[in-house]
């Protein structure tokens, strides 16, 4: 085999760098808490807003319909992705805490699930209600023991209109695909 050119060596490793750096795992447009075990994928094309840096880290809101920050101070009127996380020490089931979760709409219950949308690796519940204005809030919920009577509640909330509910709802799938739930090594599963 003949020996190989300089310039074509050096040429194979600035690729090579390239394609490293080009698979990691995790990007800057990964959401990530250590603390309740969750990350999950930023849809492309899609806003993250930014978090008070002195808050605890309670979940991530993403926009849907604008790449602008000014619509993370008024998510009520724009189209968005939430996730919320949080711990409690009620002793309710997974059953319960979805119900509680899902009365918001005029009907006062949620409305069946779409096919297919759950948190995966873990029991989970959805379902969707209309609310004023137009607006539909599909939620889907988990839950995980924490240990010492403490659970943790994973709460993904879309909150989208009739017309953009076919897209919304294909960055909500891409985005539940890819999350990951690892709660403290004492959880093992929700009732």
């Amino acid at each position: 085999m003949p020996p190989v050119p300089a310039s074509r060596l050096v040429q194979m490793l600035i690729l090579s760098a390239i394609l490293v750096v080009g698979a990691r795992p995790a990007s800057a447009r990964d959401y990530r808490n250590s603390v309740f075990g969750l990350s999950a994928p930023l849809p492309d094309g899609l806003h993250l807003c930014p978090q008070d840096p002195g808050d605890e880290d309670h979940g991530m809101d993403i926009l849907m319909n604008s790449r602008a920050r000014e619509g993370c101070d008024d998510l009520e009127t724009h189209r968005n992705l939430d996730l919320f996380v949080g711990v409690e020490s009620l002793e309710r089931t997974l059953d319960q805490v979805f119900a509680d979760e899902c009365v918001e709409g005029p009907h006062g219950r949620c409305l069946p699930p779409y096919a297919g949308l759950r948190i995966r690796g873990w029991p989970s519940r959805s379902g969707w209600t209309f609310q004023p204005g137009g607006w539909v809030n599909i939620r889907i919920v988990a839950r995980a023991p924490k240990g010492d009577g403490q659970w943790i509640n994973y709460i993904f909330t879309l909150h989208t209109t009739r017309k953009a509910l076919k897209a919304d709802l294909a960055a909500l799938r891409a985005t539940l695909s890819r999350a990951t739930i690892r709660p403290p090594p004492q959880a093992q599963s929700a009732p």
